[in-house]
């Protein structure tokens, strides 16, 4: 081999070192920023708008089915307290629990183990509320056992 073939070797082998260092490097810093990104996160905070998901006519996302068979979407859904403000669909005959298909599913089956169905809870917010229906759900929960003279005598009163 002569001295210029040999220096042009040198310098393929020097460019295809350096060419395999610089893709190594790259992939090393995508693998570390991947990382960094799955630890930390690269979520952009949103701005606060001031507005209350309550107070605003957004709907709840409801786990529903559209079927052909029925005029509306069936909820597949356990839904405890639901509102009908968490819909973004009424029918005028019937209710929401009408198009739950977990009550029909209770029905055939008998049982339905726990987990099958999403489950949707909804609580009001107080200002939404009358203190009559707070202190119900409380009742029906059995946060408050006496209420009135009873409680102020036993000395166990709920002030809400």
């Amino acid at each position: 081999m002569t001295s210029e073939q040999e220096h042009l070797v040198n310098v393929y082998g020097c460019v295809t070192a350096v060419i395999v260092l610089l893709v190594l490097l790259r992939n090393v810093y995508h693998a570390l920023r991947v990382s960094f990104q799955a630890c930390v996160g690269s979520h952009k905070r949103g701005i606060d708008t001031g507005v209350n998901f309550s107070d605003s006519n957004a709907s709840a996302y409801v786990s529903q089915f559209r079927s052909k068979e029925f005029p509306y979407t069936l909820v597949i859904c356990q839904t405890e307290n639901p509102s009908d403000e968490l819909y973004d669909w009424t029918d005028p005959e019937r209710s929401h629990e009408h198009y739950n298909v977990t009550m029909d599913a209770k029905e055939i089956l008998g049982e339905v183990r726990q987990g099958v169905f999403d489950t949707i809870k909804h609580w009001p917010p107080a200002h939404k509320q009358s203190m009559e229906e707070i202190k119900e759900r409380w009742k029906e929960k059995g946060l408050v056992k006496k209420m009135g003279r009873e409680a102020r005598k036993a000395g166990s009163v709920w002030h809400l």
